[in-house]
């Protein structure tokens, strides 16, 4: 019996690379066909769209940048979970594909995570500084989102038009 327990470390550390590359295999760090720039979709501005970029692009799009440790199990399941659940919820890749109501509700969802603080995550921010937003990112990502938003509606933002700098 004390033998089984003397291989018992062995066998786990064996057990343990095996699985750790089964799972680096078949891990798969989709990013879709090539996309457009940001700049011009949705009605971004190059202000807008160089925030979008930095804060929120790896997860939201399909340009995500896959850091050094995304290629580490288990570390690679968790982050490909977290990039397929934010473009599962908003991809601006595919904003010409989505429905007018569809695009007025992602707006809706996106000013009111950014005014609550819930974009990016605080776990995303932690592990990447540049993330982070000012308080002049968020007002100025608020107010494309209000702008957008009412001019899919079929109104003119004068006010939070040029506030959010998109040109129209």
């Amino acid at each position: 019996m004390a033998n089984v327990y003397g291989r018992l470390p062995f066998v786990s550390a064996l057990l343990f690379v095996v699985v750790s590359t089964l799972m680096l295999l078949s891990r798969k760090q989709a990013n879709h066909a090539a996309v457009a720039p940001f700049e011009g979709q949705a009605g971004m501005s190059a202000p807008v769209a160089k925030v979008f970029e930095r804060a929120c692009k790896d997860c939201h799009s399909n340009r995500t940048a896959w850091p050094w440790y995304s290629k580490i199990p288990p570390l690679s399941l968790a982050i490909a979970a977290d990039v397929n659940r934010g473009r599962s919820f908003f991809n601006l890749s595919e904003w010409s594909g989505y429905s007018l109501g569809r695009r007025r509700g992602f707006l809706l969802a996106i000013e009111t995570d950014l005014k609550r603080d819930k974009m990016p995550p605080r776990t995303y921010r932690w592990m990447h500084r540049k993330s982070s937003l000012t308080e002049q990112d968020r007002a100025l990502l608020v107010n494309w989102a209000k702008a957008e938003g009412l001019l899919l509606r079929g109104k003119t933002p004068s006010l939070a038009k040029s506030n959010a700098g998109v040109p129209r």
